[in-house]
Formats: structure tokens, C-alpha cells, sequence
């Protein structure tokens, strides 16, 4: 919403180059794609951890299959989401995003952005709170059996088969990345010799030529077969619930609509109809 209007358009195809343009966004962003495909130590990735312990736990056939079926779901949602961030953010900047306006729009705008993208990191480095005040007191209610789940101050258990310490996990993971941004400053304060690519000896004159959009992302499954027609098919909204319950909902409403006759016996038959079948609930009730 803030990027189209920034930019006046959501086609991902014109976009590009935004996060020097909205880099406030861009974080938020890159912290919910990040949060929503399960990437640690975010709350995604707590939440997705335990639908997999939960899996693992009941090791029935059923249980494996949708074990399955949440972690190649979480790969495609981190695939989709890539695609997102590298055409509307990353790249060069497109003439769109040249447009005239305020850095990072209104902070209304911002602002819920940031609140939301907190709490993705701070359910997911303290996980222990949200889940021990939160969820276990909601499961527990519906008389689900917790005592295989577990959550201290360092470390959240569920079952045999799991053990996660989200701020061991943490610590961990910033000194990855921080040793990974001293080598990327080392490399670039060393002399190194920039040359042009070798490809194959042919010479271009248009270098946009050997760019790849991220557009362009599935352009390989396309040509896949059994894939590339699911692929097709799903662009074409064929696997799309809501897109299939408008369609069938519209069917229903067009008869209903059929029925407002403007004749008051007709409508005075449909309320006596509604009046018995209520009546037919409520008798049923013990």
C-alpha cells in the first residue's frame, strides 16, 4: 500500500530500486517476508517450528504428509516473497521511483509498519513469553494435554523431539552476520581488478540485455513440464478458493435475487419458512 502510493502503481514490472527511496518500508518488509516463511529467530519461524514438532510427535503417515506439505510451503512463501523484494526494492531505479514525494510517506503509514515488524522480532527472540501467556493458556482451555510442552527462560521444548533456545539462537546468528559484514568490508577495502563479464566473446550494446528481473523468477518452471502447467493454471486463478467461492456465492445470490419479487405473500412464506426452521434448531438443542 505505502509503495503504490509512492509510486502510483503496484506492477511489480516498473518497479524497482525503492529501498533507497522508502527504506523504512523496505526493513518492515523485509522483516515480515522473512517472519511469514519461517526464517529463525523470528516469530515465523517459531510458530512453523512447532506445527513441525507437532508432526513429528504424532508420526502417523497423515502427520508426515503434512510435515510435507508446511515445508515446501514455506519454501515456495520464501520464494514468492524474494521475488517481491528484489523487483519492488532491490535493482535500479525505475522512473516511478524517481516520482517526487516524502522518504518513507506519512509516519501514519510507517509507523504501524515498525510496531508490527517489532513484534515479529520480539515474539520470535522471546519466544518463551508469548507462548507461555499467550498460546498455552488458549490450548490448555480447549483441554489439549500441554505436558509434553515446555518453555523456561532460555529455552522452549515441545515434545521429545524438540528444543529451541530462540536468544542462544540469536546471539548465534548476529555474530554470523557480523562476521560476515567484516569480511564484506575487508574485500571491500582490498585492490581488486574490476574487468567485464566473458560471454562467449559476443559483444552487446545494450547491457539491460543481460539483466535478469525478478520478474523473471519462474520463467524456468514455466518451461518444466507437469509444473510449468500448474504454474499457468495457478496464474490463472484456478486454484484460487476465494476466487472460486465468488463464483459459486454469485450463482446463489443472482436465484436469491431472482426471489424479491416485490409480491408481500412471497416474502411473507419466506419469513414463516425461516420462522420453522429456527424453531427446528432450537428444538434440537439439548
Amino acid at each position: 500500500g505505502v509503495v503504490e502510493r509512492r509510486t502510483g502503481t503496484c506492477e511489480m514490472n516498473r518497479l524497482g530500486g525503492l529501498a533507497r527511496v522508502l527504506p523504512g518500508t523496505f526493513l518492515c518488509c523485509s522483516v515480515a517476508a522473512l517472519a511469514i516463511s519461517g526464517i529463525p529467530p523470528l516469530n515465523g519461524f517459531v510458530s512453523k517450528w512447532l506445527v513441525y514438532q507437532s508432526c513429528l510427535s504424532l508420526g502417523t503417515p497423515l502427520a508426515m504428509l503434512c510435515l510435507i506439505a508446511a515445508v515446501f510451503g514455506s519454501a515456495l512463501t520464501l520464494a514468492s516473497f524474494f521475488k517481491v523484494l528484489a523487483a519492488v526494492f532491490l535493482g535500479a531505479e525505475t522512473p516511478v521511483a524517481r516520482r517526487e514525494g516524502p522518504v518513507n510517506g506519512a509516519i501514519t503509514l510507517v509507523l504501524p509498519m515498525g510496531v508490527l515488524a517489532a513484534l515479529c522480532i520480539g515474539f520470535g527472540v522471546w519466544a518463551q513469553w508469548p507462548l507461555m501467556n499467550l498460546v498455552m493458556p488458549a490450548v490448555a482451555e480447549t483441554g489439549v494435554d500441554t505436558t509434553e510442552f515446555a518453555a523456561t527462560t532460555e529455552t522452549v521444548i515441545a515434545g521429545k523431539f524438540g528444543l529451541w533456545g530462540p536468544e542462544t539462537a540469536t546471539a548465534l546468528l548476529a555474530l554470523g552476520a557480523i562476521g560476515g559484514l567484516v569480511l564484506y568490508f575487508i574485500g571491500q577495502a582490498s585492490r581488486v581488478r574490476v574487468t567485464n563479464s566473458f560471454i562467449g566473446g559476443e559483444v552487446f550494446s545494450d547491457a539491460s540485455r543481460l539483466k535478469f528481473p525478478a520478474t523473471s523468477f519462474y520463467r524456468t518452471i514455466e518451461d518444466m513440464p507437469g509444473l510449468g502447467a500448474a504454474l499457468g493454471d495457478g496464474s490463472r486463478s484456478a486454484y484460487d478458493v476465494y476466487r472460486m467461492g465468488g463464483h459459486y456465492g454469485g450463482a446463489l445470490i443472482d436465484v436469491l435475487r431472482k426471489q424479491h419479487t416485490g409480491v408481500l405473500s412471497l416474502y411473507v412464506s419466506w419469513c414463516l419458512v425461516g420462522v420453522v426452521v429456527i424453531v427446528a434448531c432450537l428444538m434440537t438443542v439439548k
